[in-house]
């Protein structure tokens, strides 16, 4: 008697710390990254759900896994309205939560939904860009947690939120403000990541073209430095970031030239050596030479001069 009292009063109690609590499903986060970054924004949503003093997580079981298998969860993100539904009664769950993460250009791209599983309505969507940075991606992760699960009431009665909602007058200053900002540090810096960091901090920068034709200059200057340098992966690495972008094309051509007197030039120095390895690498360069910059003459006797070089010291 005293341990069925015992368990009632336990039940009780847990039946209390629910009571009120819209149930969210957490679904596996999608996209063109690697799954052990997705993994990061899954934990992160359901840790934002389980810290929350409105919502509780719907546990990942059998009968959660076999209900997901048949809801046709697409790479879009698109999900049948019907079968959204028939998954909430499954499961259980008031609402679903499910995020699409993609890479961009030293950065990526999160965008976050939750679903009210009873109606299918969107109850929230939002994305946010994150720099590929390790800190700044767990913060704004937490930022993404907090702003679906806060402690701000339930989503299907949030009458304060909408009285102080910005209207869109508002929300255009505000991001004005913002690009503005973003734009001064870019100056500040003049540096490619910053220019990357203003070209994503908003979905229409105000300084766009202006930006592009910046960020073109600052890459054609720092391809041309470490050509000069001999530093060749250093200089294709950044040479291979620059064609990620759609310039307007005023630099390829000579930053096309720079690229082939970079290879030849540190060919013809490492041709000069003793080292056979260093002789074969600058044929290697060489043939790079013959391929991309028909214009340089004398490339093939220069790799046959090489190849007997090679030979003889290779009988040493």
């Amino acid at each position: 008697m005293k341990k069925l009292f015992f368990l009632s009063i336990t039940i009780f109690f847990s039946s209390i710390a629910v009571f009120g609590q819209a149930r969210v499903a957490v679904l596996s986060t999608i996209g063109d990254v690697e799954e052990d970054i997705r993994g990061l924004v899954q934990d992160a949503l359901e840790r934002g759900v389980n810290n929350s003093a409105n919502y509780s997580l719907v546990g990942r079981g059998a009968a959660f896994e076999a209900a997901l298998s048949e809801l046709a969860f697409q790479a879009s993100g698109a999900v049948d309205d019907d079968q959204l539904k028939e998954f909430g009664r499954a499961v259980g769950a008031d609402y679903a939560c499910y995020a699409n993460i993609r890479a961009i250009v030293n950065s990526f791209r999160i965008t976050y939904r939750l679903i009210d599983v009873t109606t299918a309505e969107i109850s929230e969507v939002n994305s946010k860009t994150v720099p590929n940075d390790i800190n700044a991606f767990f913060i704004v992760l937490d930022e993404i947690s907090n702003e679906l699960f806060g402690n701000e009431g339930n989503r299907n009665a949030n009458i304060e939120r909408q009285t102080v909602a910005m209207n869109d007058q508002e929300v255009e200053t505000v991001q004005k403000l913002n690009d503005e900002k973003a734009w001064e540090l870019a100056l500040q810096t003049k540096t490619i990541d910053a220019y990357h960091a203003y070209l994503v901090s908003s979905s229409s920068p105000i300084y766009l073209e202006q930006a592009k034709v910046w960020l073109e200059d600052a890459y054609f200057t720092e391809i041309r430095d470490a050509a000069i340098s001999g530093e060749i992966n250093k200089m294709n690495d950044l040479y291979r970031r620059f064609m990620l972008i759609e310039f307007d094309g005023r630099l390829d051509a000579t930053i096309h030239n720079i690229r082939c007197d970079a290879y030849y030039t540190q060919a013809m120095r490492m041709s000069q050596g003793n080292n056979a390895s260093e002789i074969a690498r600058a044929n290697d360069y060489l043939h790079v030479v013959k391929r991309m910059c028909p214009a340089i003459r004398n490339v093939d006797s220069q790799i046959s001069r090489n190849n007997s070089q090679i030979q003889r010291l290779m009988r040493r």
